[in-house]
């Protein structure tokens, strides 16, 4: 197993977001990230930070795999009311912990699989599934990502 730096007591704030979530089969992720995108540029939305993902969920539906999965980004730009996109006003993530992966996208299950890890050895307590903070910019094969996990900040 690849060894991950993790980063602790992180906070990620963002403001003025157009957010999508839905539940999907997991085949069409890719194609509902594009529309996303695409989708900005109809409606005069230009990107003004990251692109945020988060898998809340994952279930299945007649043998098909289905993902509750949110896309999010800040944008400049008035937001008005485009349905099935929504706006909200700030994405505010505390005391989280932080894993950068870089590398290919067949390749990441490994760097959640190391942050679970860690959470357990740890005795850290999960509140939010975890949220991928895009570093990188387009479509290229190598990705570089934050993936994020909100930890409950009391002892117990």
């Amino acid at each position: 197993m690849e060894l991950y730096k993790i980063n602790e007591k992180q906070t990620f704030q963002y403001f003025n977001l157009v957010s999508y979530r839905n539940t999907i089969p997991s085949s069409c992720l890719h194609h509902k990230l594009n529309e996303f995108i695409l989708s900005l540029n109809n409606y005069n939305l230009q990107k003004n930070g990251p692109l945020i993902t988060s898998t809340h969920s994952v279930s299945r539906n007649n043998g098909i795999e289905m993902v509750d999965f949110e896309i999010m980004v800040p944008v400049k730009g008035e937001i008005k009311k485009n349905p099935p996109f929504i706006y909200k006003q700030e994405f505010k993530l505390i005391n989280a912990i932080c894993l950068m992966y870089e590398g290919k996208m067949n390749g990441i299950n490994s760097a959640y699989e190391f942050l679970v890890k860690y959470i357990s050895q740890n005795n850290l307590h999960q509140i939010t599934s975890a949220y991928n903070i895009n570093l990188s910019e387009g479509t290229s094969e190598n990705i570089k990502i934050d993936i994020c996990i909100g930890i409950n900040p009391s002892l117990l």
